[in-house]
């Protein structure tokens, strides 16, 4: 039977073979013809797009783009390709916009990164050439500092954003923006003065609102922190769970069953579970939803009467709250985070358990105890938008291999865990394959002396078990583990190295290569 070919593809195939023989204009007429009769085809639009951009029909082009980004909204190409002709028109802010989508997107792509430099350099030229030719203006160095920012230029950023400020200090853009790259250079308490001037302008901010959250929790002022950390559930990316229960108050559980849900990542998960206890001293019954990794590892628990996997139908309760909202609801302060460890264990470990995974604590194969056997990880999920901040390259963790008496044992999962395919042969044991969730990462984990992670979930995991645990940091790391301090108030068996500047790893392993040489022998 001769199958019946779609019109609609037909005129897009015969669009795309006229426009690689260079005959543009009948591969437009084409791709008219496909988005005719099919108009609901991103990929029309964006075949269309590409070449009226070619033919210097660029405001055409930008409306194209834009249908397909209506049809196709977390298209990373498209986001690009809108970019590159917003920029050829000398819409740079627009640009810029789409270029950041795009790499949050596809975080990994050089080109994008590479369009996205070249916006931000075309930026900061054409805004400094404004400043010269014009009276300054308090949008203008916004602008101009937002540009610099989105470069790492702190300073000069900084620098415009005060100056917008001293042209008008009630600029609610130049307080906003100050508060990010304040916040982003390690000084919260400065920023937290800018997010409330931001506020007294414009109180209803979510942006602000959820800024200010993050500040606080940096500067350690939780109880101010998680009251506005709530705000969380307005932005766009997060929207709040609805059930007809309602929310839990905090007040007395008893004769009620309370349904805790976890939030955001697995780390975050593992970390705000510790709860559970407090709440049950409210005498409640507690079911748990968690993801599905974590479903073997949180039964472990005491005082969970069910538990069940995110997406499984829920039993009934009356009340319910999110496992990140616990803290507000509890009163937490910096002096009270329940700290007591272990509040996680291991599932079921037996000697072949052992066998199979790391041998015992402390024994290397024909050492007999010599060795100091080290757990790593050095990249977190490549879904979380900032994990290009916290990804460490496996590179800097080879060098420790040059420490005597120990041995790697790799706990990375994902994509990341194929870059030990490309070392020699077996300096570091790969563990992956027999961790099928987060109740085999515990078994592992127990079998090691130390584990040295960048921040992920196994990090998290290792100070619930109350194992010793190192975390490697960013310059400006996620609010949980503060500012300089090495030790976390989350996790008493935890050490902290921290960068100096951005992107400072290898000052960073020089400090944990100085930490090995003395810790197997402390």
């Amino acid at each position: 039977m001769v199958s019946i070919p779609n019109p609609a593809e037909a005129h897009n195939k015969l669009g795309l073979m006229l426009e690689k023989q260079g005959e543009l204009e009948a591969a437009t007429a084409h791709y008219e013809q496909a988005i005719a009769l099919q108009p609901d085809c991103a990929e029309f639009h964006s075949n269309l797009a590409n070449v009226l951009r070619i033919q210097n029909y660029g405001v055409e082009a930008i409306l194209h783009y834009q249908q397909a980004l209506a049809l196709q909204p977390n298209s990373a190409a498209i986001h690009n390709s809108l970019g590159m002709v917003l920029q050829e028109q000398l819409w740079l802010e627009e640009a810029i916009t789409h270029y950041q989508q795009a790499l949050t997107l596809q975080p990994s792509s050089v080109e994008i990164r590479h369009n996205l430099a070249r916006a931000l350099e075309a930026a900061i030229a054409y805004y400094q050439q404004a400043l010269l030719l014009n009276p300054p203006t308090p949008e203008v160095h916004t602008n101009l500092g937002n540009a610099l920012r989105e470069q790492g230029r702190w300073e000069g950023a900084i620098y415009n954003y005060q100056q917008a400020l001293a042209l008008d200090p009630n600029y609610y853009d130049a307080h906003n923006n100050l508060g990010v790259v304040l916040l982003e250079q390690g000084q919260p308490q400065a920023a937290i003065t800018h997010y409330q001037q931001a506020l007294t302008l414009q109180p209803n901010s979510l942006c602000d609102r959820y800024n200010l959250s993050i500040a606080l929790l940096t500067s350690g002022d939780f109880q101010r922190g998680f009251t506005e950390y709530e705000w969380r559930w307005q932005k766009a990316d997060n929207p709040a769970r609805t059930f007809p229960q309602a929310l839990w108050d905090g007040s007395s559980l008893e004769g009620k069953t309370i349904l805790l849900h976890g939030e955001q990542g697995l780390g975050d998960q593992i970390q705000f579970i510790r709860y559970v206890p407090l709440v049950a001293q409210l005498k409640g019954r507690i079911v748990v939803e968690c993801a599905p990794p974590l479903l073997r590892l949180f039964s472990t628990m005491d005082g969970i009467s069910q538990i069940v996997a995110r997406g499984e139908t829920l039993p009934t309760f009356d009340v319910h709250a999110p496992l990140m909202s616990l803290p507000r609801l509890l009163g937490t302060t910096l002096e009270t985070v329940p700290a007591q460890v272990p509040y996680l264990c291991k599932q079921g470990v037996g000697e072949g358990g052992r066998a199979k995974g790391a041998g015992r604590k402390g024994q290397g194969e024909g050492d007999k105890g010599s060795q100091l056997k080290v757990g790593i990880v050095w990249a977190g999920s490549p879904l979380f938008k900032g994990n290009y901040k916290r990804f460490c390259p496996l590179s800097y963790f080879l060098k420790l291999l040059d420490i005597p008496n120990i041995t790697l044992y790799s706990l990375q999962t994902g994509p990341q865990r194929e870059e030990l395919t490309q070392l020699p042969p077996a300096p570091i044991r790969n563990l992956s394959n027999q961790l099928s969730d987060f109740a085999d990462t515990a078994l592992m984990l127990e079998q090691l002396d130390l584990t040295i992670s960048v921040d992920t979930a196994v990090a998290h995991l290792a100070g619930a078990l109350g194992k010793p645990v190192w975390i490697l940091l960013s310059f400006a790391p996620d609010w949980r583990w503060m500012l300089e301090r090495e030790d976390s108030p989350w996790y008493p068996t935890c050490r902290l190295f921290r960068q100096s500047q951005p992107g400072d790893w290898a000052g960073v392993f020089e400090q944990v290569g100085q930490a090995l040489q003395s810790y197997w022998t402390s």
